[in-house]
């Protein structure tokens, strides 16, 4: 806890990393005398916060960290899963087994890693998105239109009427009904948001799905429409009423919040001019863009198809 006596501040909804849940455990343990001989994790030399209470959960067996070459890592600043807690709490009962053992005799896994914040800010791109498998997204590829783009002419953004009411055009009534379609997305990217009855979001935290940026002041925060609307206009949306474009301005599988500067950077450029600075996004970015324009029966030039085909080469097998 944090605070001077009467204003302490226990931070309930915030994540728990792994070196405060040795320090939970250690006081739970009623803080036996301890002084630690030696360093038994490459990533918690002497000097880190808490290095005390992690060498006493190594030297009790309560944790065994992850092998790495000859080495092993607690990795401190990780969050603890629900599985890793329970493995420290069962070998915190039974005097520190290690290797845990289940009931059945087998040895108990070690925790799958987490991934880096580049893929956790990428995993942005599959809000509001069933995302499809890397082959799926090569056959909707290979069946959009190649043409050149078209002309600017006439364009307008005020042609593609936007960030209308979100539950209209089939996002949910979160947090409130009365989201538009860039306060929804401020909310379904965001993390801790708050907000009042009206949907005016007043804080929160942004991870940039194209930068690995957070973001800590919502006036940071751009909502981007994946496939620009002047592109849109170029593919085949010129000659579309204006209930079509409406609906695609204000389809939740088209707009994400992101950093301005980014969003700015992009501007109305394809996959062949801009990708996203944090590669680990291509992937889900090149299916997003596909999925939107096979949805709205949009072409693309050449260029911008070898492109998206390059992106979806960093996918996963």
């Amino acid at each position: 806890m944090e605070g001077a006596p009467g204003t302490f501040k226990y931070r309930p909804v915030s994540p728990i990393n792994r070196d405060a849940m040795a320090a939970f455990l250690y006081r739970l343990a009623g803080a036996p005398a301890f002084t630690p001989t030696t360093q038994s994790f490459v990533d918690v030399p002497p000097g880190t916060q808490f290095y005390a209470e992690i060498e006493w959960l190594a030297t009790t067996g309560i944790s065994t960290g992850w092998g790495v070459g000859d080495q092993r890592e607690y990795r401190p600043l990780q969050p603890i899963n629900r599985d890793a807690m329970a493995a420290f709490l069962y070998r915190f009962v039974n005097g520190g087994t290690a290797p845990l053992t289940e009931q059945c005799g087998a040895p108990y896994p070690e925790p799958e890693p987490q991934p880096g914040p580049d893929v956790e800010a990428a995993n942005q791109l599959a809000n509001g998105f069933a995302v499809p498998g890397a082959a799926q997204s090569r056959n909707a590829l290979a069946g959009l239109s190649v043409q050149a783009p078209g002309t600017m002419v006439g364009y307008d953004r005020a042609l593609f009427p936007h960030w209308r009411d979100a539950d209209s055009w089939g996002w949910p009534s979160e947090p409130v009904a009365t989201c538009d379609i860039r306060q929804a997305a401020l909310w379904r990217e965001g993390r801790n948001v708050a907000y009042t009855s009206a949907c005016d979001i007043l804080s929160g935290t942004w991870l940039d799905a194209y930068t690995v940026v957070t973001l800590y002041d919502k006036s940071d925060v751009d909502v981007d429409h994946i496939v620009p609307l002047a592109e849109a206009w170029r593919a085949g949306a010129a000659s579309w009423t204006t209930t079509q474009r409406t609906a695609f301005a204000n389809d939740q599988l088209e707009v994400i919040a992101v950093d301005d500067g980014a969003n700015q950077s992009k501007g109305d450029k394809g996959p062949d001019l801009w990708k996203p600075p944090n590669q680990a996004a291509h992937c889900l970015y090149a299916k997003r863009w596909i999925a939107i324009k096979t949805k709205y029966a949009l072409t693309v030039s050449a260029p911008e198809k070898s492109a998206l085909d390059s992106m979806l080469n960093t996918c996963a097998a």
